[in-house]
């Protein structure tokens, strides 16, 4: 599912957008990529939050983070019960106060003569969330800064990749009691529009799910919805 939010206003146009590609059949270790992408300019100088006074945690945020036009996140889920009851193990390591931080696959293996190894994987990204971590951890690293670039004139996409099972959905959509990206950026959107500074701003929301190379429009009853490329190649 793709959804889109689209700010406008006589001096600048910006949208944040989230999305779920159809997963793929690799399964190798219980995680969920999100992928953040930012338009900025050059490679970050990071600095401290008690550095940016006079600044909402937001844009706190968005701050640390220019220069980094691609941003990668990672939550690992829990041991799902099919696979407890089926006494799988947990071979996901994270490093998460490691710099940069970590995530390391215990991957078990057999030796030609049948004995019995585990090779390590090791891979960094961008920041790394264990199984306990909560959907508002998750948005404030990954999707929060993007809001204030919205606001700021800039385009700004987030999305989940991941395998089947691995929790895309939970984390972008959530529940009553535990809401997901989608609702938490919504909310952010919201409090900065009450805003008298944002009043002159639009707010236009569109809803659309790919699948099987379709697109469907899911605030219009599902309906099929044709794929067209302007001269500046945007679909």
């Amino acid at each position: 599912r793709l959804g889109r939010v689209q700010l406008d206003s006589t001096r600048s146009a910006a949208c944040v957008s989230s999305s779920m590609p159809p997963p793929h059949n690799l399964h190798v270790c219980p995680t969920k990529t999100l992928v953040e992408l930012q338009s900025s300019g050059c490679p970050a100088t990071m600095r401290r939050s008690s550095s940016l006074p006079g600044l909402s945690p937001c844009e706190k945020k968005a701050r640390l983070h220019e220069g980094s036009r691609i941003r990668v996140v990672v939550r690992k889920r829990p041991l799902s019960t099919r696979e407890r009851e089926c006494n799988h193990n947990d071979i996901i390591e994270l490093q998460a106060n490691a710099e940069p931080p970590s995530l390391i696959v215990h991957e078990p293996k057999h030796k030609v003569d049948m004995t019995a190894y585990t090779e390590q994987h090791h891979f960094r990204f961008d920041a790394v969330f264990n199984e306990l971590s909560s959907n508002a951890s998750v948005y404030e690293e990954s999707a929060a800064p993007l809001i204030a670039r919205l606001f700021n004139g800039q385009s700004s996409t987030c999305f989940a990749y991941g395998a089947t099972g691995a929790g895309k959905t939970h984390t972008m959509m959530g529940n009553e009691r535990e809401p997901g990206l989608y609702i938490l950026a919504a909310r952010s959107i919201f409090i900065q529009l009450s805003n008298p500074k944002h009043a002159g701003l639009q707010l236009r929301v569109s809803c659309f799910e790919i699948y099987g190379g379709k697109v469907f429009d899911l605030l219009h009853g599902r309906r099929c919805l044709p794929v067209r490329e302007d001269a500046r190649k945007k679909v």
